[in-house]
């Protein structure tokens, strides 16, 4: 859950000769969890006093909600040490406020109504640790990422020389691993949302984005997919409004895809597809969890399937390290289908695990093991990524083992490795062997 920070600032405002306040929580540099303000609220305690025959009321301002902050609250410390110095200034005990808010805007105010007007004497504002795109009809985006999603986006950030060598380098490697330790291959990029909802993002896009530079620097040999196209005309939204991956209708655009790429009859597989049946949940996603107030929105979710049911074996590592298997008997495809992949391909899964008996799988974000490839010799390989890592080629000179390795040092501990051996084929514990291997080197 996304941790909330709260700043305080007080307003530089000159009403000090008729009233004394303080601010005693929330404190500049609170932390929050989003469920917590959202279930708790934030507690606003302080004090204020007037002086003698002036009148005056303290509020609190939430986007468009006035609050009346109501001062119940007996602070005998600030008569003790405040008021007695200040012999014009009333000297009511209850001069305290204590008030549990749970915000509806982001941005709240703590002012004085005096003379008809309203002075903002504190100013606070609940910011999340990322910044986030807000398009129209409340479509969400990535920004200010590590990646410079929206500098792509515009043109300004282009691949480098280097990048552009490093594309085609892997692209020719990629294109004779296939027919040296492969069946049949492809290589998925997950397009950036706004490449496919193009109409709610508040900035044009550029011709020469890098994923454009990219599909003119490879040739058909690479087998690349990237799908925009597919994704931008399919009858449902293929995208979710507050998250930065494609819905489950996109996931299933993407499986088509590969699967015409792969050379597969894809008439059965969309018979399958076509009687999946879905249900609408509320969600907010990795971008709407990560403002607040926390912003959801009804997305589809399918019941027919769903892959964990056939997971034989999971190691369990969060992101990069991850792998698992899984093993279909139902599947239309006897074959095995090796997959190095990202965040977005897990969704894929449940209509992957349906077209091939076994689907291995690591999180590497299309880079690839190639002595792993020989070793497993799938049937058929795929690779993907998601756009906006394209300004950085992946690479063939890693090994699964370290990535492991490495997860396991960050982590301090060891995950519960999950391995169903009844439900394994014998092909699935032949790999199972393999990645046994992994795991002592």
């Amino acid at each position: 859950m996304a941790v909330f920070t709260i700043s305080v600032k007080q307003a530089g405002i000159d009403v000090s000769d008729k009233f004394r306040w303080c601010l005693d929580e929330p404190s500049n540099g609170d932390q929050h969890e989003g469920n917590t303000i959202e279930k708790e609220g934030i507690r606003v305690k302080g004090w204020f006093l007037k002086k003698i025959d002036v009148e005056a009321s303290l509020v609190l301002l939430d986007g468009h909600e006035v609050l009346p902050l109501l001062l119940k609250t007996e602070r005998p410390d600030v008569i003790e040490k405040v008021a007695t110095t200040e012999s014009n200034f009333q000297q009511d005990v209850f001069c305290g406020f204590d008030h549990t808010l749970v915000p509806k805007s982001s941005s709240i105010s703590i002012a004085i109504i005096h003379d008809s007007h309203l002075h903002v004497i504190y100013e606070l504002c609940i910011e999340g640790v990322f910044k986030i795109l807000e398009g129209e009809d409340k479509w969400l985006y990535l920004d200010n990422d590590t990646n410079n999603s929206v500098e792509q986006f515009t043109g300004k950030a282009k691949l480098s020389w280097t990048e552009k060598k490093n594309w085609a380098d892997y692209a020719n490697t990629f294109s004779s691993l296939a027919l040296s330790q492969a069946g049949k291959s492809a290589f998925l990029i997950a397009p950036s949302k706004e490449f496919v909802v193009e109409e709610h993002y508040p900035f044009k896009k550029s011709k020469h984005t890098p994923l454009d530079q990219l599909n003119k620097l490879v040739d058909d040999s690479f087998s690349l997919i990237t799908p925009i196209s597919a994704l931008k005309h399919f009858e449902e939204r293929t995208f979710r409004v507050c998250d930065t991956h494609w819905s489950c209708h996109g996931a299933r655009v993407a499986t088509m895809e590969v699967a015409k790429k792969l050379g597969l009859d894809c008439a059965p597989i969309e018979n399958i597809f076509n009687k999946d049946v879905y249900v609408k949940r509320i969600m907010a996603g990795d971008l709407g969890s990560k403002i607040y107030p926390i912003q959801r929105h009804p997305e589809d979710f399918l019941t027919t399937f769903n892959y964990n049911q056939v997971v034989v074996y999971d190691n369990n590592l969060p992101n990069f390290g991850r792998a698992f298997i899984l093993d279909n008997p139902d599947a239309l495809n006897d074959g095995t289908l090796l997959v190095f992949g990202s965040s977005s391909v897990y969704s894929m899964f449940n209509y992957l695990a349906r077209i091939f008996r076994t689907v291995v799988f690591f999180h590497t974000a299309g880079n690839i093991d190639k002595e792993l490839v020989g070793k497993i010799a799938p049937d058929y390989l795929l690779a993907q990524s998601n756009a906006r890592f394209v300004v950085k080629a992946p690479s063939f000179d890693i090994k699964i083992s370290d990535y492991i390795a490495e997860k396991m040092r960050r982590l301090g501990y060891v995950p519960d490795m999950v391995y169903n051996a009844d439900k394994a084929s014998f092909s699935v514990k032949k790999i199972k062997e393999i990645l046994d291997t992994l795991d002592s080197n």
